[in-house]
């Protein structure tokens, strides 16, 4: 089992910055609060561990901000920055530059790469869910061959970017669709796989010789993966559907809808022989610091969470050498101190959650 590393441990917390500045940017209310949830949770565990406890000033900018500045005051010293769910059009531009000018972390959720291109004195990493669909098509690239159906909800609605992403390797999207709530699934899978071709080809022939006919009916053969951008409790049904007509050998990739914050079981028979990927925290990573029962698993506490230990990093290594595993995901920094960080690849056998690579 994965267990969430403590690195800034191991540095003198003399060091530490003696005020925080933590920048809350979500149009999500609910997110900024269990962010702040997650930098106030390792807060305490600094407090009460090394008596490190800094000076905190809290500031949510979208929901104070009511003139043309987006910081009523210059800010000083090291800044943990969130901006969650913010796309270019949420943020004016000269609310984006006095962020950027200050010094400390920014974490963003949505593949912000028009901050990338702006100058700033922030380390900056970026959150997403994107990035684990990415990762997981790469790795569904190199263990299966050529054709795939892609399988999507009314909330991820991110079929056609795995449609064209899976191409850019140069295979095949035979078909695609979209689950919902009012949608059978095992009638969409056999549908998918040419199950009711086969019993419609039965049953003509059945009428041709005026006489029944056994047979058994065969999915299409050319199908080597799917792979599900759906809920998990989706996933819990869809993998059954699977394997009722006739695809239990093939490879079937999971990437849990985000919004979503369904915590995996201890036992998932129903999601047998799965591959996935998310957060540790949210596969049941093992947390060696805490009582487990009073730690959140959901994303945006994680998020939180790991924003301070980082900041505590930057803070003290001067060089920038990251290379951990937080709640989140594994954290690591290029020879030019670039961050990035990946989430957990599982697979599910016998029912149990097997850790594959980051």
């Amino acid at each position: 089992m994965i267990s969430i590393e403590k690195p800034s441990l191991k540095f003198n917390p003399y060091n530490f910055p003696k005020d925080i500045n933590i920048i809350l940017i979500s149009k999500i209310e609910k997110k900024n609060r269990n962010s702040l949830e997650g930098i106030i949770s390792n807060y305490y565990f600094y407090k009460n561990n090394l008596g490190y406890s800094p000076r905190l000033k809290i500031l949510e900018l979208l929901k104070t901000n009511q003139s043309n500045r987006c910081l009523e005051e210059k800010i000083k010293g090291f800044s943990i920055i969130l901006m969650l769910d913010i796309e270019k059009g949420d943020f004016p531009d000269y609310c984006l530059k006095e962020i950027l000018d200050l010094k400390g972390l920014l974490i963003t959720s949505n593949s912000n790469s028009f901050i990338e291109r702006e100058r700033t004195n922030l380390s900056l990493i970026n959150i997403d869910r994107q990035e684990d669909l990415e990762s997981m098509l790469a790795y569904a690239n190199e263990n299966t061959w050529n054709k795939n159906i892609v399988i999507d909800n009314l909330l991820t609605k991110d079929k056609t970017f795995i449609q064209n992403l899976w191409e850019e390797f140069g295979r095949i999207t035979a078909k695609t669709t979209t689950v919902s709530e009012t949608k059978n699934n095992e009638e969409i899978l056999a549908e998918l796989l040419l199950i009711k071709r086969s019993k419609d080809r039965a049953r003509e022939l059945s009428r041709a010789i005026s006489s029944p006919i056994e047979y058994l009916p065969r999915r299409r053969g050319d199908i080597d993966s799917i792979f599900l951008s759906v809920d998990l409790l989706q996933a819990r049904t869809l993998k059954p559907a699977i394997d009722y007509n006739f695809a239990e050998s093939v490879g079937v990739y999971v990437v849990p809808n985000w919004e979503n914050e369904e915590r995996f079981l201890d036992i998932e028979k129903d999601l047998e022989g799965v591959m996935l990927i998310d957060m540790p925290i949210k596969l049941n990573a093992n947390t060696p610091f805490f009582d487990d029962s009073v730690i959140k698993r959901n994303r945006s506490f994680a998020i939180g969470y790991d924003s301070y230990e980082l900041a505590l990093i930057l803070s003290t290594n001067k060089e920038n050498n990251i290379n951990f595993t937080g709640m989140t995901g594994r954290f690591s920094s290029s020879p030019r101190g670039k961050l990035s960080r990946k989430s957990l690849k599982v697979k599910v056998q016998g029912g149990k959650i097997k850790n594959l690579n980051f």
